[in-house]
């Protein structure tokens, strides 16, 4: 199954019971029961089915039990897992308050597409998540490897 792509941000307001609006371009993509989780950098990753199975298979199939960093990563993981959300017929996607509160989401929020995911983040974190960047944008550019167009 291919993964949807999802790109571009936007800022958004949370309702009083800490919903999001999601845009009318992704809710296609995120029809059925949807993984809300805490992520990288402290934002909440929102992951479509198709997304989720391969984290589940690939990903966290990566993460080395042996070790206690290992085992740390997957109980917070875990532990900050909420499945089976569903987005109601107004396009909102409840954001559970655990979640809310781990990564200090205020009322507004930036929605982050990620290709095959969304990213939550509270909407002045990310701001300085982008603005810091977008400083290093150009050097990270250019050390990816030599590209051509039509390549």
């Amino acid at each position: 199954m291919a993964l949807k792509k999802f790109n571009s941000s936007s800022i958004h307001t949370l309702d009083d019971r800490g919903r999001i609006v999601m845009p009318r371009k992704f809710r296609d993509s995120l029809k059925g029961e949807l993984v809300l989780c805490y992520w990288m950098e402290g934002c909440i990753a929102v992951l479509p089915p198709e997304t989720q199975e391969v984290w589940e298979d690939k990903f966290l199939e990566a993460v080395p039990i042996n070790t206690r960093e290992g085992r740390d990563f997957e109980r917070v993981y875990r532990a900050n897992y909420f499945d089976g959300i569903e987005m109601d017929r107004q396009g909102r996607i409840p954001i559970p308050a655990k979640l809310r509160d781990k990564v200090g989401l205020g009322r507004e929020v930036a929605l982050v597409g990620m290709g095959d995911h969304l990213e939550i983040w509270d909407r002045e974190r990310w701001e300085e998540l982008e603005r810091a960047g977008t400083e290093n944008y150009e050097k990270n550019l250019s050390a990816l490897p030599t590209m051509t167009r039509g390549a």
